[in-house]
């Protein structure tokens, strides 16, 4: 299995909510889990994965996001 901490992983910047969603995507497919199995290892529901990785927000991920990098206030 790749390592989590790939070059490419780890050089992504996240800013908006849809860079999480592509970089779970992106590191997900690394490990060869389907959005379920991620959702089982995360404790937490498929329809939750899938709608991340699409970047669709939520008030949670907003805070978190908008707290994170250069661009915060």
């Amino acid at each position: 299995m790749p390592s989590i901490n790939s070059p490419a992983s780890l050089a992504t910047p996240v800013r908006h909510i849809e860079d999480v969603g592509k970089l779970v995507r992106q590191l997900r497919a690394e490990q060869g889990l389907l959005p379920i199995d991620l959702a089982g290892l995360a404790g937490t529901g498929n329809r939750f994965i899938i709608d991340l990785e699409r970047g669709k927000p939520t008030p949670q991920l907003q805070k978190g996001v908008g707290r994170s990098g250069p661009d915060r206030a």
